[in-house]
């Protein structure tokens, strides 16, 4: 219900895709096996798609823990390794309340 989108937990449980919390981790995580790398080709198709249309965007949204001291460097590593950055694309950072 209303709970789910209220509490970050909550949401993290039932958001898995086809109810297998290891196909989120392994394609929509910046920090896995692949090193995020089909999550950014993901995020590089629909940016395309988005540039080409001149006039749409997208704001897709990462969770910091906090759980170490390194997410952020980790995060922007991925972000540059992968080359993500878009015009049409708007980062946001959430920390969630767990």
């Amino acid at each position: 219900g209303r709970q789910t989108f209220h509490r970050f937990d909550k949401f993290n449980a039932k958001y898995n895709p086809v109810g297998a919390s290891e196909l989120r981790d392994l394609y929509l995580k910046t920090d896995n096996y692949m090193q995020g790398e089909y999550f950014a080709r993901i995020i590089k198709e629909v940016s395309r798609d988005l540039e080409e249309s001149k006039y749409q965007y997208t704001e897709p949204r990462l969770s910091v823990y906090g759980g170490s001291p390194n997410e952020w460097a980790n995060l922007a590593r991925w972000f540059i390794k992968q080359q993500v950055y878009s015009p049409n694309v708007r980062w946001v950072i959430q920390v969630p309340r767990i």
